[in-house]
């Protein structure tokens, strides 16, 4: 019987990685069983909640850079959110900004980040093409037209 954990291969690549973001659903969990050398994720959208989806996402590509999760959550997201509260301290305040600061250099290793401003100079026009095609007899009794 074959078995992903048995083998290596060299790349995993996740198209619309940002989906991977719970480490506890079951794509993750197979994905990140399998032995990769390799793992990249493509997403346009990498942070979209909070900052435990973004250490899924990192935590997959490059396991263990952050910590793990309860070592990320004191180090990094604790002081991050609460120096971004309103009622935080000054001092609360700059250790957020601190602390945010460090963990963009940590991932900043394992990540390339694009903006819109970069990629719209280098992505021809976006083309449109709208092709009707009759369908079939088959497709017609499926659906019940005349």
């Amino acid at each position: 019987m074959f078995s992903t954990r048995t083998y290596v291969v060299g790349l995993i690549l996740c198209d619309e990685g940002h989906r991977l973001k719970n480490c506890e659903n079951q794509t993750y969990c197979a994905l990140a069983g399998m032995k990769a050398q390799r793992r990249v994720l493509l997403s346009g959208t990498p942070i979209q909640n909070d900052l435990l989806e973004y250490f899924s996402l990192v935590h997959f590509v490059n396991a263990g850079i952050l910590g793990e999760a309860g070592e990320f959550r004191r180090k990094y997201e604790r002081p991050i959110v609460r120096g971004r509260d309103a009622d935080a301290t000054d001092n609360e305040h700059r250790i957020g900004k601190e602390k945010l600061e460090e963990l963009i250099a940590v991932v900043s290793r394992c990540i390339i980040r694009r903006t819109n401003d970069i990629l719209s100079k280098d992505l021809p026009v976006k083309r449109e093409h709208v092709v009707c095609c009759p369908l079939t007899p088959i497709q017609r009794r499926s659906v019940m037209l005349p």
